[in-house]
């Protein structure tokens, strides 16, 4: 069995796999969150046996409230003894060295710091130095226990250099400096009930994806994580909140012949319009489309980026929503997915999160 289930991490990512035996899985677990998403992590960590309450291996893509502070929550919750084989993380150790040496060195962030204070290892398959993608040659990979690979697709040199002058900024807005104050939460958004109608207008969807394509310059997000995962046969391409061109470049380093097969591929920063291009959605084979958010914050997904995929991701696809909300409710309107020829998954009623079986 291989299967992610996209954790309700309201506007961020928490993304939940397991591989191997069903009756007693593998796991891996890719961000975190917000602070409140602590609260499911540790609810599905203590329904699972004792012997099982732990993962191959958890990682943070980047520095971002949204992505870590679920994490950091969990690792200093006392009644959680995390058991975990490896952590990844590009904390103040690792981006250290690519910064300008006429800056000062920079204090360790939070999550650096209490999961040294846990005991838990840091980037051990790197030697504890920074996961990155170097300029030529092969790209990083790694094979958990139980047979799931890696392959590391980004960040790459530059994109750490840039960050590092910035970093100590980077921290204090996610929370993650030593001194700092978790980001405020705004109020959870409500639902849509089931029984509405879908709620807007009906797109026009060509339109919305002929709109210019302008790119994410946000150096934090373009420091994320991007992981290809793969296992017994099927792929899924994890891409944190990396934007388009970086997508393009790693996947053009594969060794493969015309379009990357993927059984899904999580939209990166939430379908976003700055990072979901043609030329991505081009590179790429793929029938589902994985979108987490509930939009509360910055109103993802965008409309123009879901045309994209819809006119440029292939026929009969799938698009598959954590939340049911008024970003996400449109595309289930009959009428596009009658003219465009693809389907729509929300959680079911009364739950929260989204499993997909790859």
């Amino acid at each position: 069995m291989f299967s992610l289930e996209m954790l309700p991490a309201r506007q961020g990512d928490c993304l939940w796999l397991e591989y191997g035996d069903p009756a007693s899985p593998c796991r891996v677990l890719i961000d975190g969150g917000t602070a409140s998403t602590q609260r499911v992590l540790k609810e599905r960590l203590l329904e699972l046996p004792a012997e099982q309450r732990g993962f191959e291996l958890m990682v943070v893509t980047h520095v971002d409230a949204d992505h870590a502070q679920g994490v950091l929550g969990l690792i200093r919750d006392p009644e959680v003894r995390l058991n975990v084989g490896d952590f990844w993380f590009n904390g103040s150790h690792q981006v250290q060295p690519y910064r300008p040496s006429a800056l000062q060195p920079i204090p360790n962030d939070l999550l650096t710091q209490e999961l040294r204070k846990a005991g838990l290892p840091l980037n051990r398959q790197w030697s504890g130095e920074a996961i990155v993608v170097p300029p030529e040659g092969a790209l990083p990979v790694a094979e958990l226990p139980g047979g799931l690979k890696l392959t590391v697709l980004s960040p790459g040199h530059r994109e750490l250099e840039n960050l590092g002058p910035t970093w100590a900024d980077d921290v204090e807005k996610a929370g993650l400096a030593p001194d700092g104050e978790t980001p405020p939460e705004p109020p959870l958004l409500q639902p849509i009930p089931d029984d509405l109608e879908p709620m807007g207008p009906v797109y026009d969807v060509h339109a919305l994806a002929e709109r210019p394509f302008e790119e994410d310059s946000s150096r934090a997000n373009r420091s994320s994580v991007v992981l290809l995962g793969e296992f017994e046969g099927h792929r899924v391409l994890l891409a944190g909140d990396a934007p388009a061109t970086l997508l393009e470049a790693g996947i053009a380093r594969l060794d493969q012949d015309g379009p990357l097969a993927l059984d899904a591929f999580k939209l990166p920063h939430h379908g976003s319009a700055h990072h979901v291009s043609q030329e991505l959605l081009q590179r790429i084979s793929c029938k589902r489309f994985l979108v987490s958010t509930n939009g509360e914050r910055f109103q993802h997904p965008d409309a123009v980026a879901l045309a994209r995929v819809v006119k440029w991701g292939g026929d009969a696809l799938q698009l598959f929503f954590n939340y049911r909300s008024r970003h996400t409710a449109p595309w289930e309107d009959p009428r596009l997915t009658a003219e465009h020829c693809y389907t729509v998954e929300y959680p079911g009623e009364g739950e929260e999160g989204l499993k997909i079986e790859l």
